[in-house]
């Protein structure tokens, strides 16, 4: 229990950190699909906080991460898609 109680917390603590340094190069990427990639880590630090604002308050925060995840998977998918070149392979997308 105790691992994952670390692990927990340097996931909660490094994600902040992820995205402020990716905004401090977010102009080294601002030609790029990958600019957006800035948005999303900010989207999940606040996310986080939601979520831990719920569990808190409701200890019921499983609703808030379905919609999390499913925009993350979305952007990831959307990302993909953008650097696939192959059309036979995008219509099957």
């Amino acid at each position: 229990m105790v691992v994952k109680e670390i692990l927990n917390y340097a996931s909660i603590s490094l994600l902040p950190v992820s995205a402020i340094i990716a905004s401090i190069y977010h102009k080294k990427t601002k030609n790029t699909d990958l600019q957006y990639l800035v948005y999303l880590l900010w989207f999940m630090v606040v996310s986080e906080i939601v979520a831990y604002i719920l569990a808190l308050e409701f200890r019921v925060n499983i609703w808030w991460y379905n919609i999390a995840t499913n925009i993350e998977k979305l952007f990831f998918l959307w990302l993909f898609y953008q650097y696939i070149y192959s059309q036979r392979i995008k219509r099957l997308i």
